[in-house]
């Protein structure tokens, strides 16, 4: 049966991808809901498995991937780990969508816009479908401030950056989707750009009611769009709740590690602190818990025994012994 609640629930996921030195444990033994009409963001430095994450749900991970038996990856209901290749290839676009990171490289570089919009469609629908999502194409491109004349008669490179990135964002709803995936939306773009990328993904989110998954190391992106919060370190996820338990009062040192060495245009530069030491080796994580080498709350537990995530209160979960000495 589906889920009313939620449209993605992620359940005891390990991927570990083959290297000549071994395994490397990219997502550790995870647990994740995402909420359907939510914007969830999921935050955490370079190498923590956000990426990876997103390759599962959409099955295009690098061949050396590994995923464990008991991993179970359900979307409304159905499990996305035992979808055939048809089934999957319906999946695709039709019920999640995904916008690639590097506009420049998502784009074929041979063909116009709008026979890129095309291929989509001409690939996924028939008959009064197809002609439904033809007619979609200029009210996304609108949706997304460009003009649809100049931009589906142009080749990518004939856009700037900003422009080929709202196009992707446009081609990905095409199809209506049911969940949208942006996978670190605006990186390479200056912060103007940037800045007028979020208006227009909260004015998405606003308009179709669409549930929105955020990976980014960006906290003030995550801050400025989402709804939830999940933070990631080193295959495992921290802690996870609403963006103003996340931000005001986070129970994990790891989260308000993040969240003291954020830059900010308020306040003295001197007091912001990076969180001291290095992530862990993924091919031979500490035992106990992964971060406990870098906290500075650590005690004999957090180098034994590895927490689980703890429900500690108003839907805010954290995986930390000592989260109640990280309290502010």
């Amino acid at each position: 049966m589906p889920d009313t609640e939620y449209v993605l629930r992620i359940k005891d996921l390990r991927v570990e991808y083959r290297v000549r030195e071994g395994f490397v444990k990219s997502v550790d033994d995870i647990d994740l809901d995402i909420e359907k009409g939510k914007f969830t963001a999921i935050i955490g430095e370079s190498g923590c498995g956000k990426s990876t994450l997103n390759n599962v749900i959409m099955d295009i991970l690098s061949p050396n991937a590994v995923i464990g038996k008991n991993s179970r990856v359900f979307f409304n209901g159905e499990d996305l780990l035992k979808l055939d290749r048809e089934r999957l290839r319906q999946f695709r676009w039709r019920k999640a969508a995904m916008v690639f990171q590097a506009a420049q490289n998502a784009l074929n570089p041979l063909l116009k816009v709008s026979e890129q919009f095309l291929d989509v469609i001409e690939d996924h629908e028939t008959g009064e479908k197809k002609r439904e999502s033809l007619q979609r194409i200029n009210k996304l491109l609108e949706l997304v401030k460009l003009d649809s004349r100049r931009v589906l008669s142009s080749y990518p490179h004939e856009l700037s950056g900003g422009m080929r990135q709202r196009t992707i964002i446009a081609l990905a709803l095409v199809l209506d989707p049911e969940f949208l995936i942006l996978d670190e939306p605006t990186t390479a773009l200056d912060i103007i750009t940037q800045s007028y990328i979020f208006d227009i993904l909260t004015d998405i989110h606003n308009r179709l009611g669409l549930t929105m998954a955020l990976v980014t190391h960006d906290i003030s992106a995550a801050a400025r769009l989402a709804d939830n919060v999940v933070v990631m370190y080193a295959g495992k996820i921290m802690e996870t709740g609403d963006i103003h338990s996340i931000f005001n009062s986070s129970r994990h040192p790891y989260s308000r590690g993040l969240l003291n060495a954020m830059p900010s245009i308020e306040g003295e530069t001197v007091k912001k602190k990076p969180i001291p030491g290095s992530p862990p080796d993924l091919l031979n994580k500490p035992p106990g818990c992964v971060f406990h080498p870098r906290c500075g709350l650590a005690g004999e537990i957090c180098a034994k025994e590895e927490p689980g995530l703890e429900d500690t209160g108003g839907g805010h979960k954290t995986a930390c012994h000592k989260w109640r000495e990280a309290l502010p």
